[in-house]
């Protein structure tokens, strides 16, 4: 059975070390303590593990953990569908590292309308952040209303506001419909109602605590664009909400008297962050 105590103290010490942005740190300790970690929380352990694997392009190492965890004992069906995803993931993120080093334009185009692969799209819109996406856009526009995974119909989505593209575009999100022009949408990273809540993890004395309401805070954030994470007059609960959650993900209890409205935008929260991020 695994020590909670310890696996407690071990997930806030990384915690700790990736608000401080000690990448290579943070590696070292999941390493030398990652049977506890992953015994602890086999979710949060394999996000931490491989999204700094990615961060530092430790690809080699990264299909290694991947055997690694593979052997390891059942834990649920929610790691499981983990695990088989991590090869592609992988694939993707190796690819998406190499982008600016080759870049052809007629891969491109078919990779963008094959639609097949949302990592080697995402490999082709991030080439793009540094070309003329003119001749892309026709391609691009198609991929905002398709069936691939959200997180690549954010990417797009951020792509043309950034190469600010005067056109109208339908966006489907979460089971919604948008009627958008990403020269009208501005970055949500530097909104008002954004930096807010930044502003306000950073008077948390606790450096673990801020540290993952800011990383759910980001999730957040892309999950419901082009929506604000919340309405400005209820800036209070959606704070009090993000705070709680970021206890719940740190392995606390939450209060058993929450409000219903409490409940609510807990429960919302936890919707928007339910699918695994293709983003690191």
């Amino acid at each position: 059975m695994a020590d909670v105590k310890l696996g407690e103290q071990l997930m806030l010490d990384l915690a700790k070390l990736l608000q401080e942005g000690k990448g290579k740190e943070a590696m070292d300790f999941i390493i030398a303590h990652r049977k506890e970690l992953y015994d602890y929380d086999a979710e949060k352990t394999l996000r931490a593990n491989f999204e700094l694997r990615f961060m530092l392009h430790q690809f080699d190492e990264a299909y290694d953990d991947y055997d690694y965890f593979s052997s390891l004992p059942y834990v649920s069906q929610s790691v499981e569908e983990i695990l088989r995803g991590l090869p592609k993931l992988i694939r993707g993120n190796e690819l998406a590292s190499h982008s600016g080093d080759h870049f052809d334009e007629e891969e491109a185009h078919a990779a963008l309308t094959d639609g097949e692969d949302p990592y080697a799209i995402l490999g082709v819109l991030q080439s793009l952040k540094s070309r003329d996406i003119q001749p892309f856009l026709e391609d691009i526009y198609p991929i905002l209303s398709s069936d691939i995974h959200e997180d690549v119909k954010t990417f797009a989505l951020f792509l043309l506001v950034d190469k600010k593209i005067d056109h109208e575009c339908l966006l489907i999100k979460r089971d919604k419909s948008y009627q958008i022009n990403p020269i009208k949408l501005g970055n949500p990273f530097n909104n008002e109602s954004y930096l807010k809540v930044y502003q306000a993890t950073q008077k948390e004395k606790d450096a673990s605590r801020s540290g993952v309401a800011l990383e759910l805070l980001d999730q957040l954030t892309l999950s419901l664009y082009p929506e604000k994470v919340y309405k400005d007059e209820e800036f209070d609960l959606f704070y009090r909400c993000l705070m709680l959650l970021s206890d719940l993900y740190l392995g606390l209890a939450l209060p058993e008297n929450l409000t219903k409205e409490e409940q609510k935008t807990l429960e919302s929260m936890k919707k928007a962050l339910s699918t695994p991020s293709l983003l690191h």
